[in-house]
């Protein structure tokens, strides 16, 4: 597993409990508040980040 979104009304660091990962430096988190929800995006390899993907014209 590279990625996961969590919509979810726990914090990050109980998501991370339940899951039985441990944070790490590798692991690149962004969490959106929406009101009472929270959307926890978690890469786990960065490789697989949005950031380092390539798209090309065609696809």
């Amino acid at each position: 597993m590279v990625h996961l979104q969590v919509e979810t009304d726990k914090s990050l660091e109980e998501i991370l409990q339940v899951l039985e990962i441990t944070p790490t430096k590798d692991i690149k988190v962004e969490t959106q508040n929406w009101g009472d929800t929270f959307v926890h995006d978690m890469t786990f390899n960065k490789t697989f980040d949005d950031s380092n993907l390539t798209v090309l014209p065609n696809e």
